[in-house]
């Protein structure tokens, strides 16, 4: 403070010091300026904007610095006029607040009338304040620039067209809405995506004008946001989910009109004008599993998205008539010319979720509950590199058989681990051969929660056909940090056995770091580590790369070539991607294996008929409120969850297949074996005595241990459903959750006899003989 003040207060040689300081500090920031464009040139880093309000800042600092010197030897020439002498400090302050005025084109006009006879002088301040003020302009376009356009892009550019017939509304904006926008730009040129995001200025009441005003202050990051995934934005004026209830108690209600975004209404009506192929699809995808089921159901009462289901529906409807009529119709052509009305909402797949699925069909809504949860373990499923039979000791005696149960262990007793708990129950179930007869080896599973005691209670529960007594599953109350973890779960003893590891914690880093403890503690009892898999829920996308290079590193530093022991899975880009969530591949692959069932067994309802009868869709009349069944809805449920897992478990099967018969294995001839001219099953008798006659007697050997075990599988997937062995009726109670097929393989001539009555003759055995009749049609057909 003292040198400043004797600088400033030094007479003319403190005014000249004061000015080279400023010509200083000018030069280094238009070298900094030209830098950084060099640099902005050179690598591209950064957005334009970014650029472009840095840039204009730096400018904004060199034309304040030189309107402060400029302002000082005016008011010194001024001093010399009216011989009037100015303190430094005085005259260098006062520069400074003349030279911020110059930025809103504010120029003193006694300083200007003063300066008569310099016209140099009074012109260069001029422009000065000239090039100051466009500076001004400049950062404040820069700042507004994105909201203007997108206001524009959507409010004037915006059409739907033939070519734009696709859209895509997210409700809110998060990491998955952005990371499955980008996916859909990616996969469908038709795509027109566009973001509803929340206003921040409350009381908003919707008007014109505050609609803009709440676009203009709306924060820039929505509008970063959106450009990434190349869509539009609209700004609401509050959440759907805090729409007043007793508003939306009137029988018709405008949602879009209430939330100040009649912009979306008009798409949605523009879209439904179209004649064919046209696709709605709505998102609810935030973290806030409450905040999506509210706003959806108060979505539901708007008549804009109820009066376009009822469209969409007529006109499925009719294409569905004339595709009815006779196998000649292009059934591909006009499938692209169905239309699609969807909700998505975030939430876990559960039983009062479900519900929300189930009360949408009253109204005629197809609603998705997006559990990523779920999807995480099901793409794991989807994945046959990874499923439990590639780990398991297959018997040299007994092809397609296992030498013992496998061996599992899961930490995190979450979502994640429940469903992976399942995942492995269903598809580490095998058949061991002990005495020359063939018996169901179930895994043995250990999982671990610090909470187990609060989870398992309601899992138990709903599954009580699965034997918790025996010691072969195993809920623990324990926490992967206890020393009791490690003398339980990774005894000596069991690192030698443990064949399957899933690790789902919820947090990347434990995640990670657990496997690798794991891994290495593993080693130090185990030389063969072929027979180990250790899965590792990701659930962060940006930790994703680093968790992958851990893996690699632990994976390539064993010395083994093609080792592959921590691999990852579910990580959100594989999970919000447009296969998955909008193109539903998963259920795809369950209609086209549904079909394949359809034409070998000469019997069953396609996916859509079945649906819609089961939900009562198929007698629903116009305007009338449909109320499905429940036992009806279960029994949906249950058939397409195995028609899911029909279609998944086909890597398992054909894997033990082709380890059976081996990879230079004859497949050419084994299929023409196989399949006769028509591609139908060449499969001959009944019960005890289903055999192909085209085939070697190895080859019908490996074929009904094949079939055995589809029904081990089967049997373990309805356990999982909270399924029961039905003693009483041979038939299946959905009611009371009883099925007469849960049992044995032995039992089922005796129970398919039971089930007989004239003029059809049940056969129990022949339905676990075609499922492997169509994983070997859908698997060589997906190989072609």
């Amino acid at each position: 403070i003292l040198v400043v003040a004797f600088v400033f207060n030094a007479g003319d040689w403190g005014f000249w010091a004061f000015v080279g300081v400023c010509a200083y500090v000018v030069v280094r920031l238009l070298m900094s300026v030209v830098n950084s464009y060099r640099k902005y040139r050179r690598t591209g880093s950064g957005s334009r904007r970014e650029y472009v309000v840095k840039l204009t800042a730096k400018l904004m600092a060199v034309f304040f610095v030189t309107g402060t010197v400029l302002f000082t030897f005016t008011f010194r020439t001024i001093g010399t006029i009216e011989d009037v002498d100015f303190n430094n400090t005085e005259l260098i302050v006062r520069s400074m607040m003349c030279s911020l005025d110059m930025f809103m084109l504010g120029v003193d006009s006694n300083i200007l009338d003063r300066l008569d006879h310099k016209a140099f002088l009074k012109s260069v301040l001029m422009v000065q304040a000239a090039l100051s003020f466009l500076c001004t302009m400049a950062l404040l376009v820069s700042l507004v620039y994105s909201r203007f356009k997108a206001y524009y892009v959507l409010h004037r550019r915006t059409k739907i067209t033939p070519e734009n017939s696709h859209l895509y509304i997210f409700f809110g904006l998060n990491e998955n809405s952005q990371l499955l926008a980008k996916d859909i730009h990616a996969n469908d040129k038709k795509a027109l995506t566009l973001f509803v995001d929340t206003s921040e200025i409350e009381e908003n009441e919707g008007s014109s004008w505050d609609n803009i005003i709440s676009l203009f202050t709306h924060r820039q990051k929505t509008f970063d946001f959106a450009k990434a995934s190349d869509s539009l934005v609209t700004i609401a004026s509050k959440q759907l989910c805090d729409l007043d209830g007793d508003l939306l108690k009137k029988g018709a209600v405008d949602i879009f009109s209430l939330l100040g975004i009649e912009k979306v209404k008009e798409l949605i009506e523009a879209l439904v004008e179209l004649p064919e192929g046209w696709q709605l699809h709505m998102f609810f995808l935030s973290d806030d599993e409450d905040n999506n089921i509210r706003s959806l159901i108060n979505l539901a009462k708007d008549t804009t998205v109820v009066d376009s289901a009822k469209i969409s529906r007529l006109k499925n409807n009719q294409i569905l008539n004339i595709v009815s009529r006779g196998p000649e119709i292009d059934r591909k052509e006009w499938s692209d010319k169905m239309t699609v009305h969807k909700i998505y909402c975030h939430a876990r797949y559960n039983g009062p979720n479900r519900v929300v699925e189930d009360l949408a069909v009253r109204k005629g809504l197809n609603v998705e509950i997006v559990d990523s949860s779920h999807l995480a373990v099901e793409l794991l499923k989807s994945k046959g590199e990874n499923h439990p039979v590639r780990v398991a000791h297959l018997s040299k005696d007994y092809p397609t058989t296992v030498t013992g149960p496998l061996d599992a262990l899961i930490v995190g007793f979450g979502e994640v681990g429940r469903d992976s708990f399942r995942y492995i129950y269903e598809y580490g179930t095998f058949i061991e051969v002990k005495d020359g007869r063939p018996e169901v080896a179930k895994p043995a599973i250990t999982a671990i929660d610090a909470k187990m005691n609060e989870l398992k209670g309601l899992f138990e529960a709903n599954t009580p056909a699965i034997n918790y007594d025996n010691g072969e599953i195993a809920l623990k109350q324990m926490s992967y940090t206890e020393v009791d973890f490690f003398k339980e779960c990774l005894s000596e003893e069991r690192c030698r056995s443990l064949n399957y590891i899933v690790i789902a914690l919820g947090d990347d880093d434990q995640n990670i770091s657990l496997a690798t403890v794991i891994f290495n503690r593993i080693r130090r009892y185990r030389d063969d580590m072929s027979h180990l898999i250790i899965m590792v829920r990701c659930v962060e996308d940006e930790k994703r790369e680093m968790m992958e290079k851990i893996a690699e590193h632990y994976n390539r530093g064993t010395g083994e070539e093609d080792t592959s022991i921590i691999r990852l899975f579910g990580n959100p880009e594989e999970v919000y991607s447009y296969d998955i969530i909008i193109k539903d591949e998963l259920t795809r692959r369950g209609k086209l294996f549904l079909d394949n069932y359809i034409r070998l067994r000469k019997e069953g309802k396609e996916w859509v008929i079945r649906r819609s009868e089961l939900t009562g869709m198929d007698k629903q009349k116009s305007g009338e409120i449909v109320y499905p069944n429940i036992d009806k809805l279960r029994k949906l449920r249950r058939q397409e969850s195995q028609d899911l897992s029909n279609t998944l478990h086909v890597d398992t099967k054909m894997w033990l297949l082709e380890q059976s018969l081996g990879q230079d294995y004859d497949w050419k001839s084994f299929l023409k074996r196989f399949f006769d001219e028509s591609g139908n099953s060449t499969m001959k008798g009944t019960m005890a005595d289903i055999h192909y006659p085209h085939l070697y007697p190895e080859e019908n050997e490996i074929i009904l241990h094949l079939a055995q075990l589809e029904h081990a599988r089967w049997n373990a997937a309805h356990e999982l459903l909270g399924y029961e062995k039905n003693t009483k009726k041979a038939s299946c109670d959905e009611r009371r959750q009883l099925h007469n097929c849960l049992r044995d393989w032995s039992e089922l001539d005796e129970e398919s006899k039971r089930a007989s009555c004239p003029g059809w003759d049940c056969d129990y055995k022949a339905y676990d003989f075609c499922v492997v009749d169509c994983s070997i049609a859908v698997h060589f057909a997906e190989k072609r």
